[in-house]
């Protein structure tokens, strides 16, 4: 938990995730929008930036969250601080979680780039997807000419 969590958060991180889980990450508090893992990237030498959302029960690595910005969590990294059921009707929180069950669970979300490391790696590595895209293009190019 970090200094602002501990003086004005109650971490109430014992309670059961769901959707409308109140929660604060770096300093910021959001509300539970989802539950994600992360999908292998299609190429092993490509980023995988692809998310499926997932029940919590499904042990889900991280939470989406909506509050003045949304974010994507390792929920390792997150403080529960209540629940949205505090003030939202029981009727609401149970319309909200099953239209999240019905229409979310099992569908994809895909996100930006996730970078790591010096801005050097960071450019060399986006140089290196950008000559695997032209290398593709080149020879889909001299593929189309070899067929007229």
């Amino acid at each position: 938990m970090n200094e602002f969590d501990a003086v004005f958060e109650k971490d109430r991180s014992d309670e059961e995730l769901s959707i409308g889980t109140k929660f604060t990450y770096k300093g910021r508090g959001y509300r539970a929008t989802g539950f994600l893992k992360k999908l292998p990237p299609k190429q092993p030498h490509h980023l995988s930036n692809k998310w499926l959302y997932v029940k919590p029960e499904d042990n889900p690595t991280h939470i989406s969250g909506y509050g003045v910005a949304g974010t994507i969590a390792p929920i390792e990294d997150i403080v529960v601080t209540g629940h949205v059921r505090d003030v939202w009707s029981e009727e609401l929180v149970k319309d909200t979680q099953q239209s999240y069950d019905n229409r979310t669970v099992g569908t994809t979300l895909a996100t930006g780039p996730e970078w790591r490391g010096s801005k050097q790696e960071q450019t060399d590595e986006l140089m290196a997807l950008i000559d695997d895209e032209l290398e593709r293009a080149a020879k889909e190019r001299e593929d189309e000419e070899d067929q007229v």
